[in-house]
């Protein structure tokens, strides 16, 4: 599964679920990975398709493991904008009317910002998605990534 998500946007997990056909809903025991890693300042480059992966796993009463179950997040500029890389922080970022930085010379326009005799214009992140490999031949239960709320 996929998502699309703008630039800058909160961006909430809508989970996953379980169905076995035995024990029936294991939902609740769904286990998710690389939730915490999804950041949504972070644009997905030009060419790649998505940027973080969430993964999410379940296991019947029994033990017997699902397959992995991936949901991709690819996180795009505001339409009009674009993918840019911040000339001073060398950090990928959105253009801002066009500008490529511009939101970090944006914030130093602003009334508090002007007080402040120093400041440090854009912050880096880095994320790395983290994953869990579970197999078993004996998969009884299947995760499936949940569709998003609008």
């Amino acid at each position: 599964m996929m998502d699309t998500v703008t630039y800058k946007s909160a961006w909430k997990d809508p989970g996953a679920s379980a169905i076995d056909a035995v024990d029936g809903d294991l939902s609740l025991s769904v286990q998710s990975f690389g939730v915490g890693a999804v950041d949504t300042s972070i644009p997905t480059a030009p060419g790649r398709d998505f940027g973080f992966v969430v993964e999410y796993s379940a296991a019947d009463k029994s033990g017997n493991a699902a397959p992995i179950a991936r949901r991709l997040i690819k996180v795009v500029c505001s339409k009009g904008e674009s993918y840019c890389t911040n000339p001073d922080t060398n950090q990928p970022t959105c253009t801002v009317g066009g500008v490529c930085g511009a939101s970090q010379l944006l914030s130093f326009a602003a009334p508090a910002a002007a007080s402040s005799a120093s400041g440090t214009a854009g912050s880096s992140s880095s994320a790395a998605s983290s994953s869990s490999r579970a197999s078993s031949p004996a998969a009884a239960a299947a995760a499936k990534p949940t569709a998003p709320t609008p």
